[in-house]
């Protein structure tokens, strides 16, 4: 594998390294192209919902503190507590 790329590196006798303004005529070159560019674009999506993940866990975080925030209020806490007891009362 090449240090740059995430394109494995061809043999010395591979048709494509052979000449490179050939056109490939092999069935198997054309085959492990199209296998190595589906590779490629399969691996590229493969993070997508790692960072979907990540996005997720940060917006709830940030909204479970924005509640105790809310919450912690006096005046939040006074409601609260009336909307409680007189929910006991009934």
């Amino acid at each position: 594998m090449s240090a740059l790329t995430l394109v494995p590196d061809l043999p010395t006798d591979h048709p494509e390294t052979a000449v490179a303004d050939a056109p490939p005529t092999d069935a198997p070159t054309r085959s492990w192209l199209a296998t190595t560019v589906a590779q490629l674009r399969a691996h590229r999506e493969r993070g997508a919902a790692t960072a979907e993940y990540a996005v997720t866990i940060i917006a709830a975080v940030g909204l479970a503190g924005l509640l105790v925030t809310i919450l912690a209020s006096s005046d939040v806490r006074t409601m609260l507590l009336k909307i409680v007891k007189q929910a006991l009362t009934i």
